[in-house]
């Protein structure tokens, strides 16, 4: 087994698996033996699949205009008015509220609002999917 520094400072082993810097954690006693053996870590370009996601994560626009948020929706099928339909079923008064206050007074949308994320869940749009629309949004 060998273990690698990655450019954003942490451990990784052979199978690009972080090694998490717990005591009693069964990858860190094995590191922790590995390096009393004299083993040696070296730099690598390769990054464990937790930072690959993290930097995916970091690529994701964390805002879109309104006008374009709506556009990549669109083109995905979902329009306005579809849209609005969803927010005024909503039952709760009080939440229907502050969603129709976000989607009518935003000039942007935030990526992790949590009624944005609610009405995107009404149409079944997943985490990925709603990355992409902001990519898409972001592009236009």
């Amino acid at each position: 087994m060998e273990y690698y520094l990655t450019k954003r400072g942490n451990i990784i082993d052979d199978d690009r698996v972080l090694i998490p810097m717990v005591e009693g954690d069964p990858l860190y006693e094995g590191y922790l033996t590995f390096l009393k053996n004299n083993g040696t870590v070296e730099n690598t370009d390769m990054y464990s699949d937790e930072e690959l996601e993290q930097i995916h994560k970091e690529s994701i626009p964390q805002t879109a205009s309104k006008m374009r948020f709506f556009l990549a929706l669109y083109n995905i099928g979902i329009t306005r008015t579809m849209v609005y339909d969803v927010i005024n079923q909503i039952q709760d008064a009080d939440l229907k509220e502050i969603v129709l206050i976000k989607f009518d007074l935003s000039q942007e949308f935030d990526r992790y609002d949590e009624h944005l994320i609610l009405i995107a869940q009404q149409f079944g749009i997943t985490d990925k999917q709603l990355d992409d629309l902001f990519i898409e949004a972001n592009q236009q």
